[in-house]
Formats: C-alpha cells, sequence, structure tokens
C-alpha cells in the first residue's frame, strides 16, 4: 500500500509559515514516500531572476588586539587619585569585546587586576613588555588599539609622557614617552593603529612642581603612517571626569565607549573613525559645558589613508540573533516587529536586510506570492552590496537560488560563503544541501562532518546536518546531533519534528510520535508535525488518535489537497491491522503449544514499551 503525499502548495498565514521546515525537508525527497514539502524546486513565472553573475571579492579578515591602561592610584603619594581611570578601561574592554574583539587579544592593566595578578598591575616595566609583546606578535592587516588612561604630563624639555602607576617625576624612565608607543607602532606591520587618551587631569599632584603641567599638549608629534592619535582635549584645556554616584568615568572616555555601542554607528550598522570621531567630541563639548562651564575639546592627530572602517556594530548582530531565534522557534509576529525596529535605526545593515530576505523567502515557500519572492530577491543583492565579506547575505542568495532551481548558482555563493567565514557552520550546511541537491554525496556528507564539528549552536542547521546522515543511513550519528542540539535548545520544535522522521525511517514508531507530540506541545498550530504523527499513528494502528489529527489539521488548513489521500491511508491502515490481528488470532489458536506447556501457560503477547523522546 502507497503512503499520501503532502504538499506545501497552499496559502499558509504568515503567522503559522513553516518555510524554514520545508527548506529542511527538502532534500529528504526520495527518503520517505511520504514528501512533506512542495513545489519548492519551480521558479514562479513572475519571479525576477538575479542579475548579478559575478562574485564580491572576500577580502581577509584583519585579526584585533587592545592594550588598554587605566591608573587609578598611584605608588607617589602625592599624585592624586582618578576615579575614573580604572572603569575607562573596564568599559573600554568590554565595547571592545562586543564588538568582535577576542577576550584574549584585550589585554588590560588597571590597580584592580594588578592587585590579583601583578603582572597586570600598570607599571612602567609592565606596561613596557606588553607593547613589546604585541609588537612581535602584530602581522600585516592586524589592527590594534592602545589606550591611556590616568595621568599624563609635558615639561619644557620633554615630550608628552603618561605616568604610569611607579611614576617617578625626577626619572624620566618610568615615564611612558608619547613618542616611544610611536616608534613601537611604526615598526609594528599593521594595517591599523589607534591610540586613546585621556591624561591631562587638572592637579597632576597635591605639590605641583613648577616646569611641570599636566595640560596644555603642546608639540605633540604627528602619529607614523596607518595611526591615528586620539585625545581627550585641545592645548590649554583640561580633562574632565563625570560621576553619576554609582561609577566614575572620564568623560572622553565614556563618550567614547557610547559611541562604540551603537550611538555613533551609521544606518546601516558600520562605525568608521570619522563617525566615532564626530560623536565624541560633540558629546564630551556639550557634557562639559553645560556641567562645568568650561571647554574640552578632544582633539585627533589622524595619519590614516580613507575612512577606516572600526567594525560593523557587532551590537546589531547581538540583536540579529535574538530575531533569528524567534524566528527558528515559530515566533513569527515577533521576529517581523524585531526586525524591522532593527531596519528602522539601520537601514543599511547588510546582515539586518538578509534576514528579512531569507524570512521572505519562507512566507513565498508556504504562500507561492510571487512578489515576497521578488522582494526577498532584491533585498538579498542590497545585502551583499553592503556587507559583502560577510556569509549571512551570500547564503540569504543561496537559498532564493535553492528556491528557484538554480542549484549551481546556490553552490557558488555557498563556496564563497565558506571564505567569507571559515568558522561559521551555516555556510558547511548550505553548502551540503547543494551538493545533496546536485547528487554529491560524497562532498554533502563530507560538509556534514566539518558543519557537525563546529562548536556553533544553530537549530536550522543542525536539523539539516541530521538530515543528511538520515538521507546517508547514519541513524545514529543523526539522532546523536539532534539529541545534542535538544539538550541546549529543548524549546526549538523543527528538532523534535526531524527526530520523529528519523524514528519513523527506522520503524521506531512509538518513539516517533513522541517526539512529534514534543513538537506539538510546543507548536500546536503546525499542520505538517500534526499530519506526520498521523500518519505515525496510522502505522501503529491507532486510528481514533490519527483521525483526531486529522480534524485537527483540517480546521487549521481546510484547504490542504492532501487531506483526502492521507485520511484514506489512515483507513486503509486500521483495516489492514485489524486483518493482521485476526490472523494473529487464528495463528495462535491453530498452533501445537510447546511440549510440556498448555496454550493457556505461553503467556500474552509481549507489549510496546515505547521509550521517552528526548
Amino acid at each position: 500500500m502507497s503512503e499520501p503525499r503532502t504538499n506545501l502548495s497552499h496559502r499558509v498565514p504568515r503567522a503559522t509559515r513553516r518555510g524554514v521546515r520545508s527548506m529542511v525537508l527538502y532534500f529528504l525527497i526520495g527518503l520517505s514516500s511520504v514528501v512533506l514539502c512542495g513545489n519548492v524546486n519551480s521558479q514562479s513565472p513572475d519571479a525576477p531572476t538575479f542579475t548579478t553573475s559575478t562574485a564580491p571579492e572576500i577580502e581577509p579578515q584583519p585579526r584585533r588586539f587592545a592594550l588598554l591602561i587605566g591608573v587609578s592610584t598611584y605608588q607617589n603619594p602625592e599624585f592624586v587619585d582618578l576615579l575614573g581611570a580604572g572603569p575607562d578601561i573596564d568599559g573600554l574592554a568590554l565595547a571592545l569585546e562586543q564588538n568582535g574583539f577576542p577576550t584574549e587579544n584585550v589585554i588590560c592593566l588597571t590597580n584592580r587586576i594588578g592587585a590579583r595578578d601583578p603582572r597586570r598591575l600598570p607599571t612602567a616595566t609592565n606596561i613596557r613588555k606588553q607593547l613589546q609583546r604585541l609588537s612581535a606578535e602584530l602581522q600585516a592587516n592586524d589592527t590594534i588599539w592602545i589606550a591611556l588612561a590616568g595621568h599624563g604630563l609635558q615639561s619644557s624639555t620633554s615630550d608628552y609622557s603618561f605616568c604610569p602607576n611607579d611614576a617617578d617625576l625626577n626619572d624620566p624612565q618610568s615615564l611612558i614617552g608619547i613618542q616611544e608607543i610611536y616608534e613601537l607602532l611604526r615598526q609594528a606591520p599593521t594595517g591599523f593603529k589607534l591610540l586613546l587618551v585621556d591624561a591631562c587631569r587638572e592637579t597632576l599632584t597635591t605639590h605641583p612642581s613648577s616646569g611641570q603641567r599636566a595640560t596644555h599638549l603642546q608639540n605633540i608629534p604627528e602619529p607614523p603612517a596607518s595611526t591615528a592619535a586620539f585625545f581627550s582635549c585641545s592645548p590649554g584645556q583640561l580633562a574632565y571626569e563625570r560621576n553619576d554616584g554609582k561609577t566614575a568615568h572620564g568623560v572622553f572616555f565614556h563618550a567614547v565607549i557610547r559611541g562604540l555601542q551603537g550611538e555613533a554607528a551609521q544606518a546601516n550598522g558600520q562605525l568608521t573613525l570619522p563617525d566615532l570621531e564626530r560623536f565624541v567630541k560633540k558629546e564630551v563639548q556639550t557634557y562639559v559645558e553645560k556641567t562645568y562651564a568650561a571647554a574640552q575639546h578632544p582633539t585627533i592627530r589622524n595619519n590614516t589613508v580613507g575612512l577606516p572602517l572600526l567594525f560593523e556594530n557587532q551590537l546589531v548582530e547581538r540583536q540579529l540573533k535574538h530575531v533569528i531565534d524567534l524566528w527558528d522557534r515559530q515566533r513569527s509576529e515577533d521576529a517581523y516587529a524585531r526586525l524591522n525596529e532593527l531596519l528602522e535605526h539601520h537601514p543599511q545593515a547588510g546582515l539586518v536586510l538578509a534576514q528579512k530576505a531569507r524570512m521572505l523567502a519562507d512566507d513565498y515557500e508556504d504562500t507561492n506570492d510571487a512578489t515576497l519572492l521578488s522582494q526577498a530577491i532584491e533585498l538579498a543583492e542590497q545585502a551583499i552590496q553592503y556587507s559583502p565579506n560577510r556569509a549571512a547575505p551570500l547564503l540569504a542568495r543561496a537559498n532564493l537560488r535553492r528556491i528557484q532551481g538554480d542549484h549551481p548558482g546556490m553552490l557558488a555563493d555557498c563556496e564563497l560563503a565558506v571564505t567569507a567565514e571559515p568558522n561559521d557552520k551555516r555556510p558547511y550546511v548550505f553548502r551540503a544541501l547543494a551538493h545533496r541537491l546536485m547528487n554529491n554525496h560524497d562532498l554533502m556528507l563530507a560538509d556534514a562532518e566539518l558543519a557537525r564539528h563546529i562548536p556553533q549552536f544553530c537549530p536550522l542547521a543542525d536539523s539539516l546536518i541530521a538530515g543528511f546522515y538520515f538521507w546517508s543511513e547514519e541513524m545514529e550519528t543523526g539522532f546523536q546531533v539532534l539529541d545534542d542540539a535538544i539538550l541546549i535548545a529543548p524549546d526549538v520544535p523543527m528538532l523534535h519534528f526531524m527526530k520523529g522522521y528519523g524514528l519513523d525511517q527506522v520503524g521506531d514508531h512509538d518513539n516517533a510520535i513522541l517526539a512529534y507530540t514534543a513538537a506539538i506541545r510546543l507548536d500546536s498550530e503546525d499542520d505538517e508535525i500534526l499530519i506526520r504523527r498521523a500518519v505515525s499513528l496510522a502505522r501503529v494502528g491507532d486510528r481514533p488518535a490519527a483521525l483526531a489529527d486529522l480534524q485537527a489539521v483540517e480546521r487549521l488548513k481546510p484547504q490542504r489537497a492532501d487531506l483526502p489521500t492521507v485520511r484514506q491511508f489512515v483507513e486503509q491502515s486500521s483495516v489492514l491491522n485489524q486483518r493482521r490481528q485476526v490472523n494473529t488470532k487464528s495463528n495462535a489458536k491453530n498452533a501445537t503449544p510447546p511440549r510440556g506447556k498448555t496454550r493457556e501457560s505461553t503467556g500474552s503477547s509481549p507489549t510496546r514499551t515505547p521509550q521517552v523522546a528526548q
């Protein structure tokens, strides 16, 4: 008896879209006689095609390093304490890490950290050791940020210098000269170098000596090539602190931190050095004029070329991850609402546009509305234009090419995505899907293996990886992938759905039913899970429960064209099961009982004891 084919070609309300799972199951065609996806391989006659045929150039991603130094208290008791210097460095380190600086590459030397680790105390010796270590480690195209928060001075006979924790005004070697830092940066073969200095306090010591001053920033030399030096005030001015009653900060670094946290970013989410400069100058000037009735105008010495891109505002990516999480959990309306909020503030953010293209593509697969497909294609192209070196825009276009049946084009975009972000599992998963659609089984499985061992959680990717193993009849590996993912995110319905699918393939229909039930508890309006559970219930002979699921599907999607076929399958399965039961009883009645035992003593037949689905 053949089993029914189901169809996704009917219109589905956006609030209950199922496009994500349609793609998950697309490659499974042929595995089972029950096909849970529709005509996703056909191209709408009204849908536009992609106009771009050339691939964007992929630029190598530079490494990022930071040496952040803050001196709040000094060994010389005559130096005035600076409450904001330590918090300045703590906040700056957090902002850099949020924007993609690896934690291990952000080295902080402060009094607080130095109290636990003497190597991180901001002494002259420790600062020079860290500068020399960085200089030796840096390579071409790397980025280095150096920040100094504390006291500084400039005598009539010396260059401007920063005062470490053990500064001695009578010992020049205990000071860190700006020229010394410049010379080290000049020798470093890095791409972009930024020096941030807030060391122009009003009072250096309790007994200032004549000829020593903490202000006036005169004779500051120009930085070396590819270097910008951003100082907290202009010549003749002082640098002020602010205290909100909880944490003190220098006004300068407080503005820098806010700018890095997204307030200085452009509409596309990118942040360049001029963006940060404009924001910091405005914020510092406004605050000091209002609070102290004084002037503090940050100044920059910039010897870089063009508009150095600091980063693409990783905070946008963090907010976008929440949108993706909502979408993967079938919370479509919430996902669209949050996404539109992001686009209001960042209308040219490539990653946000790519996610909207993905969501529209999912909705197109549910509705066959060519307008949605056209919009998705346009957004994917814009996303690649704004973020050509990121994987997500390329994968958004690859998915649309899959929908249009352009599998070679899909594979080409996947190759570019792998090159752009080789440590992201999603490009490998999409490339494996492209190989599956082009019947390259070995290449599909190789990419699935690569993706499986990348420590990154993505429910859609893990569902696909499991599916690749199911298709290759490596069922245990597929189940392991899903079980690991479910431990991390037990509230993602598609993971349970895929587990039920795999269990059906190995004939474990009891546990398949339990897995589908777990998915239905999370999303009770998913007609696909209900209809799959109905088929599994029919296989084990539970006709009433199967019919109840079909009635639920009929209430949700009365226009489903495959409902009569599935209902017929359920009825036929019921008849066959009744016949099997009659034959089993007849055979048992006519069988010769074992010697020494009566028929009554043989006991009852074993019952199913399904395990609880994970």
